[in-house]
């Protein structure tokens, strides 16, 4: 989940970002004077309540014409498949090794399922026009981060249909009931072929009251006359009125609604630890998680290389897996927002269930909003024995580095050209950077 809370931003001084050739924003929330009209209602709704307004598009990049001079390993020095640490005690979707599919991936098929009913707003529009903002940002999406083929695709039919029941008859905090997944197939069966379906969205028509159909994940099976779909979610409704409390409104937010996704598709947790930082000031302050770095840390950046990794956008080939390591070792990391087949994650094996890994963060795709003093190396570590939801990921930061929350929190964790991290005995240090991304120096410390 994420936090309701908006911090204002103050402006940052015009700087052109060499892959984006626009301004640097001064962080995730600021505004963008190029938000598609399909969100510019919502974008002046949720400002008004003073709610965070993550990216409603990207800026497609591609990589850098400039190269390091500094010299690297071109391949990865231990065959990527060490590096697949298993899920172990993790309560979710942390690592490899689950007999599972995971969506959405680059090959998800999505139906848009539309349901109106007595107490909804009338179910006389096209949901595919309605909704037209959500298929074109989740294709986007999914299409851009995939380094690799792409088969994703999301359909709708051009009517929603009616339920039996007033819609109040579902309404569930976080899960649809196996009552309102029966209703709901039964209304669409007839008129909506699922064949192949891997996830359910279901939508309801704008206007409708968001204390009738908020936004709710999870959901369970829907049993189709085409077979089961196993991963399902409801969205709030494109309602401007506010419902009751900020996350029915929140979510709307496209990136936010995406957040959600990856929870009943993947089973991916937050990456907040304490939630001390993110929500509210309650819990322990050391143990800020992700900070704000990733889609699943509230949000407000990208989702991290390791988990497209996990679920399939990023491939093996663009992974340097390091188990063993003889002497210093550099390795270049293209920038995670960038559109290439470069390496972009290294991966450091500490145990068979924890690694440390480095990706590059650059102002660019989902992360243009990045603001410049945060673009870097970003380092954290992945631990499968820590069995607390929404702990197993977490940033390592230089000594000395205090935890920020503005522009965003952790943003001042990327290492900077000469700055270095060391953590079970790994030692991290970047030794070149520029728009290609960064170029990092792995030694050992012999602790």
């Amino acid at each position: 989940m994420f936090s309701a809370s908006l911090f204002q931003l103050p402006s940052e001084a015009a700087q052109i970002n060499p892959l984006t050739k626009t301004s640097y924003f001064s962080g995730p929330c600021a505004a963008d004077p190029n938000t598609p009209q399909f969100w510019k209602k919502l974008d002046a709704q949720l400002s008004k309540y003073r709610l965070c307004t993550s990216p409603y598009r990207h800026i497609p990049v591609s990589q850098s014409p400039l190269m390091p001079r500094t010299n690297y390993v071109s391949e990865s020095p231990t065959q990527v498949d060490s590096c697949k640490i298993d899920n172990y005690r993790s309560g979710r979707t942390r690592a490899f090794g689950l007999d599972r599919e995971l969506h959405l991936n680059p090959n998800t098929k999505v139906q848009i399922v539309p349901l109106y009913a007595s107490d909804s707003a009338p179910g006389t529009g096209n949901p595919a026009r309605d909704y037209s903002g959500y298929i074109k940002y989740l294709k986007d999406f999914v299409t851009y981060i995939s380094d690799g083929q792409s088969s994703f695709s999301i359909s709708s039919p051009n009517k929603y249909f009616k339920l039996k029941k007033p819609l109040v008859t579902y309404k569930n905090a976080h899960q649809l009931t196996e009552t309102a997944r029966k209703d709901f197939v039964e209304a669409v069966d007839a008129g909506i072929d699922f064949t192949d379906v891997d996830y359910a969205f279901i939508v309801y028509p704008p206007g409708t009251n968001l204390d009738i159909a908020a936004q709710v994940g999870g959901g369970g099976i829907l049993k189709t006359a085409e077979g089961d779909i196993g991963h399902v979610i409801a969205a709030s409704p494109l309602t401007y009125k506010l419902g009751d409390g900020f996350h029915t409104m929140m979510v709307q937010q496209p990136m936010n609604l995406l957040h959600e996704f990856f929870h009943p598709g993947a089973a991916l947790e937050d990456h907040v630890g304490s939630n001390y930082w993110q929500n509210g000031f309650a819990g322990d302050p050391n143990e800020p998680g992700m900070g704000n770095w990733g889609l699943m840390a509230q949000s407000k950046t990208d989702l991290i290389t390791w988990e497209k990794w996990l679920l399939g956008f990023t491939m093996d080939s663009q992974v340097y897996c390091l188990d063993n390591l003889d002497k210093a070792t550099n390795f270049w990391l293209s920038p995670s927002g960038v559109k290439t087949t470069n390496k972009k994650l290294l991966v450091m094996k500490i145990s068979d269930h924890e690694v440390l890994v480095a990706e590059s963060a650059r102002a660019a795709g989902f992360n243009f909003k990045l603001p410049k003093s945060a673009e870097g190396a970003v380092v954290y570590t992945v631990n499968t024995e820590e069995s607390r939801v929404e702990y197993g990921l977490k940033i390592i930061r230089p000594a000395g580095t205090k935890i920020n929350s503005q522009p965003f929190i952790l943003s001042n964790a990327s290492l900077q050209k000469g700055e270095f991290i060391t953590y079970k005995g790994f030692r991290v240090q970047v030794v070149e950077a520029g728009p290609f991304g960064d170029v990092v120096t792995v030694s050992r410390t012999g602790k």
